[in-house]
Order: structure tokens, then C-alpha cells, then sequence
């Protein structure tokens, strides 16, 4: 499945390349979405659920930090639509 021309992956708010958990997640963002934190909590579940930490630890290993979505708008950010010209 091709990812939506209306959102950049590639870089990261630091410059960095976006980790494969992150696109996977992007890839079902919805509109509404300001960024990959957002994403995460409508596909895996709010933080603190059974699903989220989970999901968590068994991605990164760690307890969750409450403030993960957020963290996680700010670093893996949605681009704005890009208007698409026609010929």
C-alpha cells in the first residue's frame, strides 16, 4: 500500500529518518490527525490501556511515558495537504 501524496514522510522534526513503527502507524493516519501520537491512540489505544502498553513495551521495552502522544505529534508531525496542480 502507497502512502497518501498529502503527507512527507522522510524527515523528522530533528532531521532524522522516520522510524518503520512510526510509518507503519502514519500510514493509517486520519485526517484529523496532527501527528503520529494521535494515530497511535485511535489505532493501538489512549496510554494506559492493556492494548497501548502492550503495544509499548513490546516495541520499545520501556514503561510509557504519559505524555508520549504528544511527544510523538511533535517529533513525527503531519505536513499540511499539498495542493495538487493540474494540467
Amino acid at each position: 500500500m502507497s502512502a497518501p501524496f498529502w503527507y512527507r514522510l522522510g524527515a523528522d522534526s530533528r532531521g532524522g529518518v522516520w522510524p518503520a513503527w512510526a510509518q507503519e502507524l502514519a500510514a493509517q493516519r486520519l485526517p484529523e490527525d496532527r501527528g503520529v501520537g494521535d494515530t497511535v491512540e485511535h489505532v493501538i489505544g489512549p496510554v494506559g490501556t492493556p492494548a497501548f502498553l502492550r503495544w509499548y513495551r513490546g516495541q520499545f521495552g520501556l514503561r510509557p511515558c504519559p505524555k508520549c502522544p504528544a511527544k510523538w505529534n511533535s517529533r513525527y508531525p503531519y505536513g499540511k495537504p499539498e495542493s495538487v496542480s493540474t494540467p
